[in-house]
């Protein structure tokens, strides 16, 4: 049979495009790896741009005289009474790093004790988690002997009576990288009481208890650290002592670590960036925690370096002493910022230097925040009507730059309620609704970043509130990020744009998007929209350094507080 020339001609064709598929394969792996290089220059070079493009020389921060400030205990070791010499007492308020949604407070839901009592304590509104994980603190104590040690914890139960869980009978806690088990969840007692925690065996040296969220609500105010086999009952639980450092009065002041004594995690947004003072935009006290490791002794100074804020002025005593008998040093600082400093974020690096050397002994750097000015609107009341007429949401990050409508910008403008166009919604019973509520001194912000909106409005029922801001980029970022977290539902708008949506999917989770979105050079609006469920009303929100290959970093230093407009 002879072929035809069009069969031949057929035939080359094919042979001649699948000779052609590795080359247009390899063409366009050649193009993703330039894509991928070309984004990764891009990202850095934005990076530097906006983390410190014009502040390169040595701005090193001026000490003062704390001039009567409260000084902190030189000593953290507690004092044992008439018990087994290995036990060790850790005050719950006062934990190494913190990690969002946990915090530090007092028990202020009443007691039978007496008067409340300063403790760790899980925000209202993230119900049940069943794994450990989303909120943790961290206490480092001493062994000297190696053998099986048992935790204690003191703890009281708040029963909200909000959901189908009204307990609220339960925590997580480990030591150092174990698993964590779960501390009570037997029990309902109201009041603070002793319960077993978890046992490990534990080599002398420097040790961490770790204790993290599984319900919301709870109480945690001192632990014991003591030999498994001890026979301890709670009177004698009671008699450890604790030789807590002073602080200073109405200032809640976390831990920041120089030298950590193990590996531990680190996030981003809430252990190594700290909110410049509630009520005082330009000022935060913190304490610095340092410990000689292996029992070393050396004296040396305190030395911090600011680029971004030339005339930085640190109160408190730089002159830190530890020995084998003392091994933990603590100081109180506070951290006075020009008000003339024109961004938000501020890195400072602190160095202790060797008395006799002058060679650095440690250097850690942490990023100091000052809060966002916010206006709120609201609340409404969150009808089913008024919940669905949400305005819709309009795409993530493949559609970013399509628009959506411009309720957004009418918020942003802070334009009067009657012209924004909200449609059929009512305000919240008994809660007159005022034009917009101004918060620019960050009252409504805690030392972690997260924004109570609950404070702002005085209620925590369920309702929906709008908050807007307006950000300044010292340069157009196209590789930026937001971090948005809340536990009920929300909206996140940024210049007009959806940016994000927390679905009500997960009630029991504290969600948290990590999304991208581009910063024009100047201002920027962002518009928030968050419902209320139930227990804690609020979010935490900023812009961070990450992008789609999985980089999550530090929050930004090259953007401001923008002028509201006119």
């Amino acid at each position: 049979m002879v072929e035809s020339p069009h069969t031949r001609s057929s035939a080359k064709r094919r042979i001649a495009f699948v000779s052609l598929v590795p080359l247009l394969l390899g063409l366009l792996a050649v193009v993703g790896l330039l894509y991928s290089r070309a984004n990764d220059k891009a990202f850095l070079r934005e990076r530097r741009e906006a983390q410190s493009p014009e502040f390169t020389e040595k701005a090193p921060a001026t000490f003062r005289s704390p001039g009567g400030t409260a000084s902190a205990s030189t000593s953290m070791e507690p004092q044992v009474e008439g018990m087994h010499p290995g036990a060790r007492a850790i005050d719950m308020a006062w934990p190494i790093r913190v990690t969002w949604p946990l915090d530090i407070g007092p028990d202020a839901s009443g007691s039978n004790q007496g008067e409340a009592r300063i403790c760790l304590r899980a925000r209202q509104g993230v119900n049940e988690l069943q794994n450990p994980g989303e909120g943790k603190a961290y206490y480092p104590f001493t062994v000297e002997t190696p053998g099986e040690y048992r935790s204690w914890c003191r703890v009281r139960w708040v029963n909200d009576g909000v959901g189908h869980i009204k307990c609220n009978n339960s925590w997580f806690a480990g030591f150092d990288a174990l698993p964590a088990a779960v501390v009570g969840n037997e029990t309902d007692d109201r009041d603070w009481f002793w319960e077993k925690g978890p046992t490990a065996h534990l080599e002398a040296g420097v040790h961490w208890f770790r204790v993290e969220l599984r319900e919301d609500g709870t109480r945690m105010d001192r632990a014991v650290i003591a030999a498994a086999a001890a026979e301890l009952t709670p009177e004698r639980l009671e008699t450890v002592a604790l030789d807590r450092p002073l602080g200073l009065a109405g200032v809640r002041i976390p831990h920041t670590p120089d030298t950590p004594v193990q590996p531990v995690e680190i996030m981003a947004l809430t252990t190594g960036s700290l909110a410049v003072g509630a009520g005082h935009r330009n000022q935060v006290t913190f304490l610095a925690s340092y410990h000689a490791l292996d029992g070393a002794t050396f004296s040396g100074r305190i030395e911090a370096d600011c680029p971004s804020a030339p005339g930085l002025v640190i109160e408190g005593d730089p002159v830190l002493a530890c020995s084998r008998a003392n091994p933990r040093t603590r100081r109180v600082l506070t951290l006075r910022f020009p008000a003339d400093a024109p961004r938000r974020a501020h890195r400072v690096t602190f160095t202790v230097r060797d008395t006799d050397t002058q060679e650095s002994i440690s250097r850690t750097e942490l990023r100091f925040v000052k809060p966002y000015a916010w206006a709120f609107l609201g609340p409404f009341a969150d009808t089913v009507r008024a919940s669905k007429r949400v305005y819709r949401y309009t795409g993530t990050i493949d559609r970013l730059r399509q628009a959506c409508d411009d309720t957004p910008m009418r918020l942003a403008k802070r334009l009067p309620v009657a012209e924004l166009g909200l449609g059929d919604v009512s305000v919240v019973r008994g809660i007159p609704l005022t034009e917009w509520r101004i918060v620019d001194d960050g009252s409504c912000t805690d030392w972690t970043g997260a924004v109570d909106v609950a404070k702002v409005f005085g209620t925590a029922a369920p309702a929906f509130a709008y908050a807007v801001t307006w950000i300044h980029a010292e340069t157009a970022l196209n590789h930026r990020s937001f971090t948005f977290q809340a536990d009920d539902s929300g909206w996140l708008w940024a210049n007009g744009h959806t940016v994000a949506q927390l679905p009500l999917d997960l009630p029991r989770e504290a969600h948290r998007i990590w999304t991208s979105a581009p910063l024009r050079k100047g201002p920027n609006p962002v518009v928030i929209k968050l419902t209320q469920n139930q227990r804690f009303w609020g979010f935490r929100f900023d812009v961070v350094d990450w992008h789609w290959q999985g980089r999550r970093g530090d929050v930004i230093t090259g953007l401001g507080i923008a002028e509201w407009p006119k």
